[in-house]
């Protein structure tokens, strides 16, 4: 809900107010915040683009620009009190979902000259989408097109094939939950030797982007930076598999400093480390898929549902991942 229209004309005041004479940078930071989301806007050739694309992390650069040396530790904070002003006061919303974001109006109570100042600084003809597009075989929800991984000034997005006829815009995030949502999560196991007791053991893990490379071998460059997705990255799914094996519990690592979800030996009860043993495990099965014989190594297929691996969960960990501008 909307702040009322007394709180709203409240609001506008003080904005108009700090145009004319500033006495602190929080207004700046609001427009800042509206030009950065309008330009990812402008790009798709619309008036909306992914949340994920204009998250704090993206356009904390641009928002920050000239006033401090870099965005200070609070910047989320900050950009989302802009977001939240920008919001009530009616200028842009986020779907249901929080998946997309719209801009609504033009800021009302910048100065004569202001706004084509703005469009000059944040690109006033917008950079076109990089047409070096990778088609994938999910299908737009509005008009039934292709969806298609391009990139942007901000990062990557799904976009439908008939644009600019269909506008249908979604995150990374958003598409990949639903493939990996569909087909499930694949648990791994590969036999390989006990650092400590050298007895062969097996080491279980899944690599959500090993699903995704296998499902459209397309995404397997533009998604690389999934990689880093194993075992302990993902707590509902880790819960899980605790409860299913015994091999699999949480442990503390000297090496490593802190606790973290592994797999321990069943002969010597040593952890195997999550990142020397999971690695040669993903360089391994990385040659299995390579040899078309991954699928002989899937030990069960684990369900991806809100109980086990939320949406926002699988959202937040993608905008980490994916958290800087790609290009």
């Amino acid at each position: 809900m909307k702040w009322s229209r007394a709180k709203i004309q409240q609001k506008w005041s003080y904005f108009r107010k700090q145009r004319e004479t500033p006495s602190g940078n929080f207004t700046e930071f609001v427009v800042r915040t509206y030009y950065s989301i309008d330009r990812c806007c402008r790009e798709l050739g619309g008036n909306r683009c992914p949340s994920e694309l204009v998250s704090s992390r993206r356009i904390k650069d641009a928002v920050y620009d000239g006033i401090y040396p870099e965005p200070d530790h609070d910047y989320d904070g900050v950009i989302g009190d802009c977001k939240k002003h920008l919001t009530e006061m009616g200028y842009l919303h986020t779907e249901e979902d929080g998946s997309i974001t719209v801009i609504d109006k033009p800021l009302d109570f910048l100065l004569p000259g202001e706004h084509e100042a703005y469009l000059a600084r944040f690109g006033q003809e917008a950079r076109r989408v990089d047409k070096t597009a990778v088609r994938v075989g999910v299908r737009c929800a509005s008009c039934g097109g292709q969806l298609v991984l391009r990139s942007g000034r901000y990062g990557l997005f799904f976009g439908c094939e008939r644009f600019p006829q269909c506008k249908t815009v979604r995150s990374v995030a958003d598409v990949t939950y639903d493939m990996l949502e569909t087909a499930g999560l694949r648990l791994y196991s590969v036999t390989r030797p006990c650092w400590k007791c050298m007895r062969d053991i097996e080491v279980m893990s899944y690599f959500p982007y090993l699903d995704l490379a296998e499902m459209e071998p397309e995404l397997a460059r533009p998604l690389e930076k999934l990689e880093v997705l194993r075992l302990s990255a993902l707590p509902g799914l880790d819960e899980r598999l605790c409860r299913r094996y015994v091999t699999l519990r949480e442990r503390y690592s000297k090496k490593a400093g802190f606790s973290y979800v592994g797999n321990s030996c069943p002969h010597c009860g040593a952890l195997q480390g999550s990142q020397m043993t999971l690695g040669k495990v993903y360089r391994d099965l990385r040659e299995y898929a390579a040899r078309g014989t991954l699928q002989e190594h899937v030990r069960e297929i684990l369900p991806v549902t809100e109980e086990t691996l939320p949406r926002e969960a699988w959202k937040k960990t993608v905008e980490y991942l994916f958290g800087g501008t790609l290009l």
